[in-house]
Parts: C-alpha cells; structure tokens; sequence
C-alpha cells in the first residue's frame, strides 16, 4: 500500500510538548513518496517541504541536496 500522507496525531501531541522532531527518512524514490490527493506520487521536494510546514525541526534524507532546497 502506498503512503497517503496522512499524519499521525502524535506530531500535535510532541510539538505542544515542546519536543524536537525529526522524521526517519525522506527518500526520493518513487515507492516510499506520498502521494497526493488524486494518487500522483509527491515530489522529494515536496514531501520535505510538506514535513516543514508540519512545524518539524528537521528531518533525515537520503538526498540531503534536496533537504538543503526544502529547508531553504
């Protein structure tokens, strides 16, 4: 089953709490990207940048080139 995108409640919990997040990992290939409302798979970049707007501090990828653009 692909990823949907959908987010755990935990993340509003951890951040109210003032924790750090970090997600475990962001990969650019095609089986491990969300996809998006109508079923196309998320860019990298898009998914990055969807995971700081989330309020993470940060995350582990395994392109950190595209890491770097998202955070930027």
């Amino acid at each position: 089953t692909r990823n949907s995108g959908l987010v755990h409640p935990m993340l509003a919990h951890a951040l109210k709490a003032g924790l750090v997040v970090h997600p475990y990992t962001l990969r650019a290939e095609e089986n491990f990207l969300t996809q998006l409302p109508n079923g196309v798979p998320q860019t990298a970049l898009g998914e990055a940048v969807q995971v700081y707007s989330l309020g993470v501090q940060g995350f582990f990828i395994a392109q950190p080139d595209v890491g770097v653009a998202a955070r930027e």
